[in-house]
């Protein structure tokens, strides 16, 4: 008995000595320094910043000085009304996501900033906003799904499924944006594929009034 106490005594005194050990070696493996994150971020974000660059200089905007987001009052939330060109007709669909309008309805101010763009990768289900500012140039972008797809999944004659996308051409959803007294203007696109690469379509513009 007294050697089975012992031998316990023992297992538990290494598992004590040993764990923090462990624990100390596992966190500082994954450590990055402080240094390389506040080096890497900046570029991450300007090199995004140019392959969205890139690809609107086919509408003539080039790629002016980011704004940062932590740099600003928070950020705005604002609730659009879009409405396409194909059809003014309620609840209508169709099967391209075709240019429109968006019109401007009720804006919250929020204290908190909008997160930092960790990597770029285009997709056809997205939506791409710019804001743009005095002088024409982007200062901010940012990719979300597109509101207006639709998806319905069918079965054909012959058992096999099939899927197509569909858009709603008149709904109302939300954008969101820096705080930053420099943006004048948002613009909305469409990535769309070329086949080898991709392009974005011009879908609207809307002025950003001064109590906005």
């Amino acid at each position: 008995m007294f050697t089975t106490r012992l031998l316990t005594s023992l297992l538990v005194f290494l598992v004590l000595i040993t764990t923090p050990r462990l624990q100390f070696a596992q966190g500082t493996k994954k450590q990055e320094p402080a240094s390389d994150r506040l080096i890497a971020e900046p570029e991450r974000q300007a090199k995004m910043a140019k392959a969205v660059g890139d690809l609107l200089a086919a509408f003539g905007i080039q790629a002016g000085k980011s704004i940062s987001v932590l740099d600003t009052l928070g950020h705005k939330e604002v609730r659009v009304r879009w409405q396409s060109s194909a059809s003014r007709k309620a609840n209508a669909i169709s099967e391209q996501g075709r240019a429109g309008s968006i019109s401007f309805g009720e804006m919250v101010e929020h204290e908190d900033f909008l997160p930092q763009h960790r990597s770029f990768e285009l997709s056809t289900s997205q939506m791409l906003v710019i804001a743009l500012d005095a002088t024409g140039e982007m200062r901010w972008f940012n990719l979300f799904p597109d509101p207006r797809l639709i998806r319905s999944e069918s079965t054909t004659p012959t058992g096999e499924m099939k899927s197509e996308e569909f858009y709603t051409d008149s709904l109302e959803f939300s954008i969101a944006y820096p705080n930053d007294a420099t943006i004048k203007e948002l613009r909305l696109y469409k990535p769309a594929w070329t086949g080898s690469a991709y392009r974005l379509d011009f879908l609207a513009a809307v002025e950003v009034e001064p109590n906005r």
